[in-house]
């Protein structure tokens, strides 16, 4: 385009006549076209993932290049008649005509800038996602253009871009070309490229790492890593007694903690006591950054020994950085007593990522702490899924399989995590692993279970009319239960995606959902033509656009359905209250509530100890229309409750009891009061097996 900005303009200004301007342009058009551009455009579509990019080159060299050509002639034509109508002379025409093809050249270059600006980081994404590997792209060429974008760049940003792409792609060999520019950088890039190199430390690259140390302008950072790296680049050569001179506390914490890590790390045991002292001043110290960096000292030392005595005390510290520091430490050095402490760091904001990174640190040794988080029904429903994610993260064998053994155990929310968590894995690690443990007939008996779940939903819709209940609380309980077949629905695509192309089936969910009678016709058509399942019939006609007692007939088949009265399909829904949403199951009680409906004493007693909030809400307001003194009895526990939901309706229940207990009575005498709520409560407590979640 910089060619066609510069032929354009002289065919403009017309210093040789017009036909010499635009025989120029025209020669240099081609010239670059078949040479630059022709050899250099294959490289665009490396960002692009494998699945694609055939097919999208073959789109634009088969379709757009041709359409562009002929839109530009097309354009070309329309402008001289416009001219010749206008009475505009040829020499004018053809002045302004170079004009446009100026400004047209001008916005491809700003295109091309926009592009270059955004190129990088985009092969970075296909990097970090599995789909740009050492096997897609020839690692020395890319090396060398990366290093020469390193020193072309313009800003320490794109310079920072290039540096991690070279660390994504060729790890092994990023030394080779970082070091050399080491001195010519900031101090900021020099700790991105150092860091990068220590992960293969060498020692050929040690001038290159001396020249930093003796620089005038390096950072106290800067400085550490360079320590890091003379050690870890020679370790048998390395004199750990150098190390002594950054143990004194005039030196730079970040200095004296990687000094102490290193000599922990590679000396002898009286250098490692010597260490370990210093170690022991850092983690009590008064100063905030010293007991981080000594927390991190102990993670990159991956030593605990003597220090454990300090955990209980650091576990406690104000500071949200060292509790953070110290759960990758206890992490690092595999101090299994402490592992409960990195579980209980997912349920807190502040340190949910320190833990979340922790666990996926320890790898196959955390499966087990894991495996109890996602079971554990004490535990909050998005901490608990959550497991299933971290499992995905380790990447072992060992979480997969635990990953692919628990998904047909699983429902729900459990159920579509643990499928995203299988179907993320790079290099379909996880849809082989599911594939080999229960094979293509055990994903046709899930996806069977699925529609199971929707025709329960679909039951309560139509045993519930929302014509004979005309309440709040039905239509809540109504798109509950719609909301209900439409994540099974969900969940069912995902299952297809273990068996088929998931671009398809991706494309076939997006137009099925979408809700428009084109896009469902179109998402049908695909479903058709991909899945070959013995249900398929089944599949196609449930996401059409039908009523649902027809979908319910066709259902039969499988799942049979028999009207029930209304009460009677409450208490089967709330029966199912394993395979249902937490939101479902809280409008079912208050429906009962609503329609003076009784419920199941188990049903009630497990809501009570129900590990969502709005669940247990909707329980004790039920609870107080069907049993206000069983309601009393267990109020000193709801008092204690954490969730601010069920503490507010406690308290406000408490009032009312306090200031106008004599309508308990009153309230006993018109409800549906059980002895047998009362009995099995009474027992519960006096067993002391009353289980609040919330309770401090």
């Amino acid at each position: 385009p910089i060619g066609i900005v510069i032929t354009g303009t002289l065919a403009g200004l017309a210093p040789f006549g017009l036909l010499a301007g635009f025989v120029v342009l025209k020669f240099f058009d081609e010239l670059f076209r078949f040479t630059i551009v022709a050899a250099t455009a294959p490289t665009l579509f490396q960002a692009i993932p494998d699945q694609f990019r055939s097919q999208i080159q073959s789109f634009v060299r088969g379709i757009a290049d041709p359409l562009a050509t002929g839109g530009a002639g097309i354009l070309i034509w329309i402008v001289s008649e416009i001219f010749k109508k206008g009475g505009i002379e040829t020499e004018i025409a053809s002045h302004w005509f170079a004009i446009v093809i100026v400004i047209v050249a001008l916005i491809w270059i700003t295109v091309i800038w926009l592009l270059r600006r955004g190129y990088l980081e985009l092969l970075i994404q296909s990097v970090e996602r599995g789909q740009f590997s050492l096997f897609t792209v020839d690692t020395r060429e890319l090396r060398r253009a990366l290093s020469e974008s390193i020193t072309r760049a313009e800003t320490q940003i794109e310079q920072s871009v290039c540096i991690e792409l070279l660390t994504q792609i060729v790890p092994q060999a990023v030394g080779e070309s970082l070091a050399p520019m080491l001195s010519q950088m900031s101090p900021e890039l020099q700790a991105q490229s150092i860091e990068a190199m220590l992960e293969n430390p060498e020692p050929k690259y040690l001038p290159y790492i001396n020249e930093v140390m003796q620089s005038s302008n390096y950072s106290p950072q800067v400085q550490a890593l360079c320590l890091r790296y003379i050690l870890l680049a020679d370790e048998k050569n390395c004199d750990i007694d150098s190390l002594r001179t950054y143990l004194s506390p005039e030196q730079n914490p970040i200095i004296r903690s990687t000094a102490v890590a290193l000599m922990m790390r590679l000396g002898a045991s009286s250098q490692v006591a010597e260490a370990t002292n210093t170690l022991r001043h850092m983690i009590t110290s008064s100063s905030q950054s010293e007991r981080v960096l000594g927390c991190r000292a102990l993670a990159e030392a991956a030593f605990m020994q003597s220090l454990r005595f300090y955990v209980p005390q650091l576990l406690q510290d104000p500071s949200i950085e060292v509790r953070c520091a110290l759960l990758r430490a206890i992490a690092a050095t595999r101090t299994s007593e402490y592992f409960p402490s990195i579980i209980r760091g997912l349920h807190y904001k502040a340190t949910h990522e320190a833990a979340y990174q922790a666990l996926v640190n320890l790898g196959d040794d955390g499966i087990s702490s894991l495996l109890e988080l996602a079971h554990n029904d004490r535990s909050p429903i998005n901490v608990r899924i959550q497991a299933w994610d971290i499992l995905g993260e380790i990447g072992t064998q060992a979480s997969i399989s635990v990953l692919a053994s628990n998904l047909s155990k699983s429902w729900g929310k459990h159920r579509r995590q643990i499928l995203r968590t299988l179907i993320r894995i790079p290099q379909d690690q996880g849809i082989e692993a599911i594939l080999e443990l229960i094979g293509r007939s055990g994903i046709e008996k899930i996806v069977i279970q699925e529609l199971g779940v929707i025709t329960e939903a679909w039951s309560g819709i139509e045993d519930i009319p929302l014509s004979q209940f005309e309440t709040p609380e039905t239509e809540l309980l109504f798109e509950a239960l719609q909301h209900e077949a439409i994540d099974s629905l969900e969940r069912i695509f995902l299952l297809m995606k273990l068996l088929y192309p998931p671009s398809a089936i991706q494309a076939a969910s997006f137009n099925i959902i979408s809700g428009t009678k084109s896009s469902l016709a179109r998402g049908m058509e695909i479903l058709d033509n991909t899945v070959d399942l013995s249900i398929k019939q089944i599949l196609l006609y449930i996401v059409d656009n039908r009523a649902i007692s027809d979908k319910l007939g066709i259902l039969a088949t499988i799942h049979p359905y028999k009207p029930l009265a209304p009460m009677k399909r409450l208490h089967q829904l709330v029966d199912l209250s394993y395979c249902l949403s937490d939101w479902t199951l809280a409008c079912c009680f208050h429906m009962a509530r609503t329609q003076f409906w009784s419920l199941p004493t188990e049903a009630i007693l497990k809501g009570l100890d129900h590990p969502t909030g709005f669940v247990r809400e909707a329980v004790i307001a039920y609870l107080q229309m069907a049993s206000p003194r069983s309601l009393v009895k267990i109020l000193p526990r709801l008092l204690k409750d954490r969730d601010p939901l069920v503490l507010a309706q406690a308290r406000a229940i408490s009032y009312y009891f306090q200031n106008d207990g004599k309508n308990i009575l009153n309230l006993s005498n018109n409800s549906q009061e059980s002895d047998d709520i009362d009995t099995e409560i009474r027992a519960r407590m006096s067993e002391g097996k009353t289980r609040g979640y919330g309770e401090s």
